[in-house]
C-alpha cells in the first residue's frame, strides 16, 4: 500500500565523549525505511541540546533551533540554522540570542531541567512568514524566570529583542 506523505527529518544530539555534542539532522523521503547521511549542524559550538524544528509552510525549508551551553569561550545562547527541504543547503549556525537560563539541577526532592527553547512558523494573511522562538531565561542572575520570545522576519536572518510573554506578577491563588 502506498501512503502519500511529505520528508521526514531526525534531529538529535551526538554526545563526542569529551563533554561535548553536536546537533545533527537527517532526512528520510519513504517514511522512514531509508535516511540519509547525517549533516553536523552546530559546527564549532562546543555543547549542545534541545534540537526541535520547524517546516515553514511557504518555502518548506526546515528551520531549526537549541540551546547552546555556556563553556569557557563561549556564551549560553539560542542558536539557529536553516536549511533547504533536502538538506542540501543549510545556513551557518547563528545566535538568536545570549541567554541568562533558568536551569534547575538535580537534588533528592526535584529533577533536573534545563533551558530549552521551541519553535513555530506562522503565515499571516499577505503570504509573510515568521519565525517564533521562546524559550525561559532569567531576567537577572538568579532572578525570576520568564517565558522569552524572540520573532524573524526574514528567515532568521535577523531576530526582533527577546521580549517576555507575560513579565506580569505571580499570584498565588
Amino acid at each position: 500500500q502506498s501512503i502519500p506523505a511529505g520528508k521526514a527529518y531526525l534531529l538529535w544530539s551526538r554526545f563526542t565523549g569529551n563533554g561535548g555534542s553536536k546537533i545533527m539532522v537527517s532526512t528520510s523521503a519513504d517514511c522512514g525505511k531509508t535516511w540519509s547521511l547525517p549533516i553536523k549542524l552546530s559546527e564549532s559550538n562546543s555543547v549542545n541540546q534541545g534540537t526541535i524544528g520547524a517546516i515553514d509552510p511557504l518555502t518548506h525549508e526546515l528551520d531549526i533551533v537549541w540551546r547552546r551551553f555556556k563553556t569557557s569561550s563561549q556564551t549560553d545562547a539560542i542558536m539557529f540554522v536553516r536549511a533547504s527541504s533536502n538538506l542540501k543547503t543549510v545556513t551557518k549556525a547563528t545566535p538568536i540570542a545570549s541567554i541568562i537560563p533558568f536551569d534547575q539541577q538535580t537534588t533528592p526532592g526535584s529533577f533536573r531541567t534545563n533551558t530549552l527553547p521551541t519553535i513555530a512558523v506562522s503565515v499571516d494573511s499577505n503570504n509573510i512568514s515568521r519565525i517564533h522562538v521562546a524559550w525561559a531565561a532569567r531576567a537577572t542572575s538568579g532572578g525570576d524566570a520568564r517565558i522569552v520570545m524572540s520573532t524573524s522576519e526574514n528567515g532568521g536572518g535577523s531576530w526582533s529583542a527577546p521580549t517576555a510573554v507575560d513579565d506580569g506578577p505571580m499570584v498565588d491563588d
